[in-house]
């Protein structure tokens, strides 16, 4: 995920779309990705958020199951209740 949002900043703007959400935070399928979730937060939190058009980079989830998404990842600026739908 990192080589990712390296390559998004380059390219801004641009938007990171991310199947299977759930999948990252450990849920029932991924029991040992401690490490995975740890750095896939720190670059999350990495992105500026700012409000030139030409330097945003969006990111998008989806998942079906959103019973199983790690509660860091849905801490308020990364994809919390006000960004969901």
């Amino acid at each position: 995920f990192e080589e990712v949002v390296k390559r998004a900043k380059e390219n801004a703007p641009c938007v990171i779309f991310i199947d299977e959400f759930h999948l990252f935070g450990g849920g029932a399928q991924i029991t040992s990705n401690a490490m995975f979730l740890a750095k896939l937060l720190l670059e999350l939190d990495s992105i500026e958020k700012n409000n030139d058009p030409m330097t945003q980079i969006f990111v998008i989830a989806a998942t079906n199951r959103p019973d199983l998404i790690a509660k860091a990842l849905l801490r308020h600026g990364r994809f919390g209740k006000d960004g969901q739908i």
